[in-house]
């Protein structure tokens, strides 16, 4: 609503520079015709009292008509120029008001599916922890596939994490914070994928230095981190060398995650829609396929903490995300 009102303004001060309000035409147009009669009167007098030659006098009326309808012409001109101009800002804002809705349909339905795939992964979960219960009765003695296990149930109960956030991001509402260690958290993404990533091909390096407390949802930022890490590998599918380094660090009262890739890297025109929902590079060629969501939800979750994320990339050289957060906890 903040926004249309905005929108508004912007059209209106629009309006107002590009063509005069009709109060205003009456008023030129009125000031016009005083001047106008004025300079008839008072030149047909001059010309009564002082030229009375007929020849000269009927040059002169001549002339007089010809500089009115020139003078008439360029102020049609004029008024004609901003009428154009402004029914040009028109259209211009109409369109982009268009897109901005079709943008905000676009996200409401991703909150619409996001909320109906939650209600499903909800249903589902007591089935995956039930069986690994029992599979895991079935493992005592064996310590590697009980690790194994343990893995895939924290890493089910991450999701199920997650799913609640993502009903919370889908239906705002009163939303739960807690001290978060961004280190920590960083760490057991990688944990996470690491297995994955090296059946890749792609080298993790780590620089996870001590940072200070965020107040976040750690489901949301583990989601985050997990993104940028998938995202990375799959830009390093073409590589000649696949390396990923991630690191933590806090400066300026922030904390900051960065996940820098050896991959292809973006173009300008790439890196500029790149948190747009639904836009992604991963359709065509023989890397693997994206919705588009990822990094449009990561971004939303990450400003949802007030925080922001950065890109730099070079085509050919690889790309870093630079995840920035407040630091600090509401009890600190």
């Amino acid at each position: 609503m903040g926004e249309e009102s905005m929108t508004g303004a912007r059209s209106k001060h629009r309006v107002g520079s590009g063509m005069p309000t009709p109060r205003a035409a009456l008023s030129i147009a009125g000031t016009y015709a005083v001047f106008a009669t004025a300079w008839i009167l008072l030149s047909g007098w001059l010309v009564d009292v002082n030229i009375a030659d007929p020849a000269l006098r009927s040059a002169f009326e001549y002339g007089k008509g010809l500089f009115f309808v020139l003078v008439t012409a360029c102020l049609l001109l004029l008024l004609v120029r901003r009428a154009l101009r402004r029914e040009q800002a028109l259209a211009a804002e109409r369109e982009a008001a268009l897109r901005r809705l079709a943008e905000q349909e676009r996200v409401s339905m991703v909150g619409m599916l996001a909320s109906g795939l939650a209600h499903e992964f909800n249903n589902l979960h007591a089935v995956i922890i039930g069986n690994l219960e029992r599979a895991k009765e079935h493992a005592q003695g064996n310590d590697g596939l009980r690790k194994r296990l343990d893995g895939a149930e924290t890493a089910l109960s991450r999701a199920s994490g997650l799913t609640r956030s993502l009903l919370h991001f889908a239906r705002p509402g009163t939303d739960e914070r807690q001290p978060v260690r961004l280190d920590h958290l960083a760490a057991e993404t990688i944990e996470l994928v690491q297995r994955s990533l090296e059946a890749d091909g792609v080298v993790v390096e780590r620089d996870l230095q001590a940072v200070p407390e965020i107040s976040g949802d750690p489901y949301q930022l583990g989601q985050v981190m997990m993104n940028l890490l998938i995202n990375a590998s799959h830009a390093m599918c073409t590589a000649a060398v696949k390396r990923l380094r991630v690191a933590t660090h806090s400066a300026s009262g922030t904390v900051q995650v960065v996940v820098t890739d050896s991959g292809t890297g973006m173009s300008d025109a790439v890196r500029e829609q790149i948190f747009r929902p639904f836009f992604t590079t991963k359709r065509h060629g023989g890397g693997p396929s994206g919705s588009g969501l990822g990094l449009s939800v990561s971004m939303a979750m990450v400003e949802a903490h007030g925080g922001r994320i950065e890109v730099e990339s070079v085509l050919g050289r690889g790309t870093t995300f630079t995840v920035i957060l407040p630091a600090g906890t509401p009890h600190a």
